[in-house]
């Protein structure tokens, strides 16, 4: 076999295997898959793509700084030299600021995907679905950053009373169940 013969193999099994997630394996064959990609060019659309699925699997393990890695890299291989990103590298953008929201790391979640609606505008226009979507996301990053950075009120001093700093639904039933009767 060759490298492009084995290589094709080896996602397409990694592929299979995270799939069904069995991530163990999907780390095993994606690691062959790198082996074998990293003959190709760096422009090479097999080589990103596996650097690319590789970042997949570290994120569906929770290896949030790996995966960043992996993203960054595959989105550094998919626009080159290039000044303004390729379309295709959006959805590595979205990837990349996933691994930052699970991180709690809103502000360079809303700017990676700010980013990418930029790119987006530029190449589907601003009334694409996808754009849109983008464009959503990113507001709803705003505001939970504003909610998040708000400070939290512990005391109510019109009333002189304390104010839980749990939100509403992180009680037990039981303690929601009381709650109700003492206000009747």
């Amino acid at each position: 076999m060759n490298n492009a013969t084995d290589w094709e193999l080896y996602c397409a099994f990694a592929e299979a295997a995270f799939l069904k997630n069995n991530l163990q394996v999907a780390e095993v064959l994606i690691r062959h898959a790198l082996d074998c990609a990293y003959s190709f060019p760096p422009d090479d659309p097999r080589l990103i793509s596996t650097v690319e699925h590789w970042g997949d699997i570290l994120f569906a393990q929770g290896r949030l700084d790996e995966a960043i890695n992996e993203f960054k890299c595959a989105y550094s291989l998919s626009n080159g030299d290039k000044q303004t990103p390729s379309l295709d590298s959006v959805i590595l953008g979205q990837k990349l600021a996933s691994c930052h929201i699970q991180k709690g790391e809103l502000a360079e979640a809303k700017n990676i995907l700010a980013g990418c609606l930029a790119t987006c505008s530029e190449f589907l226009g601003k009334q694409n679905d996808f754009t849109i979507a983008l464009a959503q996301k990113v507001k709803d990053l705003e505001e939970t950053q504003i909610s998040i950075s708000s400070p939290v009120r512990l005391f109510n001093f019109e009333q002189g009373t304390k104010i839980s700093m749990l939100p509403i639904g992180a009680g037990t039933s039981s303690t929601i169940k009381k709650a109700e009767k003492e206000k009747k």
